[in-house]
C-alpha cells in the first residue's frame, strides 16, 4: 500500500502517519488528485479487514480528490456495503473485452516500443481471430458448434502475449507469416498455472482439482454448466477455493435472485 501511495505522489516521501498524512499534502495541489485503485478485491483476501477500512475512510474523507476505483463484479456488492454513505456520488461503469482492432494493437504496439521487433498485422489478426472463436465440443471430442465471441477478454489475450514472449523465434526480428498460432496451448498453459497456483494454496491436488472443474462446470454436451454457491461449499470444495479460482480468472461469478453462483469464467476456455 505504500508503494500504491508514493506513486500518487512521486516527488514527496511517505511520512510515518500513513496514508491521510499523504492525502493531506497532495490536496494541497492547485488541481484535484485523481486516486486510482486498481483489483481492489485482493483487499477482500486473507487478513487485511483493517488495511481495507482503513484505506476507504482515509479516501472517502479526501477533499478534492477524485477516485477510480476498479473491482471485479463478485465483490462490488461488498465494496458498496462498505463504503457506505461515505462515498455518497457513485457511478459505475462495466468493463468489457476489446475490440479485434484493439486487441490486434495490443499485440504488436507494446512489442515494437519496447523492443522493435515487429508482429505482422497478419499475424496480430491471426491471433485476435483464434481468441474470438469459441468451439463447443462434448465428451466424444466432437465438435458441436462454432461461435464468434464479441470481444476479445483481456486476461487471454496478456496469456497469449506471454506465450508469444517465450516461443519467439531466437534471433528473429519479425514474425512470420507461416508462424503456428497456438492460443489453445497458450490459454491451456495459463489455465493449467491457474489451477495449481490455487491447488498449491489449498493443499490439494492439482490434477484433481482440474478434474472437478471440468467435470462441475462443463456439461457432457460441451456446455457451460451453472453450480450455486453453498453456505460453505459449492459442488463439493470450500467456498474460498472457488473464489480463489474466480480471482485467477478460471471461474467467474453470477448475480442472481436465489444467490451467487459459479460458471466458468469464459466460453473461450
Amino acid at each position: 500500500m505504500r508503494t500504491l501511495l508514493r506513486t500518487w505522489v512521486p516527488e514527496t516521501s511517505l511520512p510515518p502517519t500513513g496514508i491521510r498524512r499523504i492525502l493531506r499534502l497532495a490536496e494541497r495541489g492547485p488541481k484535484p488528485l485523481l486516486v486510482a485503485v486498481d483489483q481492489i478485491e485482493d483487499m477482500y483476501l486473507g487478513d487485511h479487514d483493517d488495511e481495507r477500512r482503513e484505506l476507504l475512510a482515509a479516501l472517502a474523507a479526501a477533499r478534492n480528490v477524485h477516485l477510480l476505483l476498479c473491482v471485479r463484479d463478485d465483490r462490488l456488492d461488498a465494496l458498496l456495503d462498505e463504503a457506505g454513505d461515505g462515498f455518497p456520488d457513485v457511478a459505475l461503469f462495466g468493463l468489457g473485452g476489446l475490440t479485434p482492432r484493439a486487441a490486434a494493437e495490443a499485440i504488436g504496439q507494446p512489442v515494437r516500443e519496447a523492443t522493435g521487433r515487429a508482429v505482422p498485422p497478419a499475424v496480430a489478426e491471426a491471433l485476435v481471430e483464434e481468441l474470438l472463436t469459441v468451439r463447443i465440443v462434448d465428451d466424444s471430442g466432437t465438435q458441436r458448434a462454432r461461435e464468434r465471441a464479441p470481444a476479445v477478454n483481456p486476461l487471454h489475450l496478456q496469456a497469449v502475449c506471454r506465450w508469444m514472449w517465450r516461443t519467439w523465434p531466437e534471433g528473429e526480428s519479425s514474425l512470420s507469416g507461416d508462424w503456428p498460432v497456438s492460443v489453445d496451448e497458450a490459454l491451456r498453459d495459463a489455465l493449467w498455472t491457474a489451477i495449481g497456483e490455487v491447488a498449491a494454496a489449498f493443499e490439494r491436488d492439482p490434477v484433481r482439482l482440474c478434474s472437478w472443474a471440468a467435470t462441475r462446470f462443463v456439461a457432457p454436451n460441451g456446455e457451460a454448466q451453472v453450480q450455486p454457491q453453498g453456505p460453505a461449499e459449492t459442488a463439493g470444495l470450500p467456498n474460498a477455493v472457488l473464489r480463489a479460482l474466480s480471482g485467477r480468472g478460471v471461474l467467474r461469478v453470477l448475480r442472481a435472485g436465489d444467490g451467487p453462483a459459479y460458471q466458468v469464467a469464459d466460453r473461450r476456455l
